[in-house]
């Protein structure tokens, strides 16, 4: 079930996971998207994600940023390079923020493929 909602918001975006990490966000349109799918990619990040056991608005904003974020560890991405490419973040200029919002981040990331996809199964779509 959870292959077939990430196969779907990946087609809601027209980009292979392979490549989703590696472009930054700015440069992910295409004249296709529609003005909401451009927002939900330039949107800010966190310094740390949510933590709570139930799916958030934050979350629901980010899935795309999430996705890209698994990909990149799925495909043993430096997490300078993603946090700078994908957060949007200057590691060399702060690295201990950029570090703990990649962490914390990446952490959310694997927590929604474990339990928070379940809520958006059930339709749970927090606004």
């Amino acid at each position: 079930m959870l292959c077939k909602i990430l196969h779907t918001a990946m087609q809601n975006y027209c980009i292979a996971p392979t490549v989703l990490y590696l472009l930054p966000s700015s440069s992910i349109h295409s004249s296709e998207k529609s003005n909401m799918a451009r927002s939900k990619l330039d949107l800010p990040v966190a310094d740390k994600a949510p933590s709570d056991d139930t799916l958030t608005p934050y979350d629901n904003d980010h899935l795309v940023t999430y996705l890209r974020l698994l990909d990149a560890d799925a495909e043993g991405a430096d997490w300078t390079e993603v946090a700078r490419i994908v957060l949007g973040m200057d590691p060399e200029q702060e690295p201990e923020r950029a570090r703990a919002a990649w962490e914390s981040h990446l952490e959310r990331a694997k927590w929604m493929t474990a339990h928070g996809y379940k809520d958006l199964v059930r339709g749970g779509n927090p606004q």
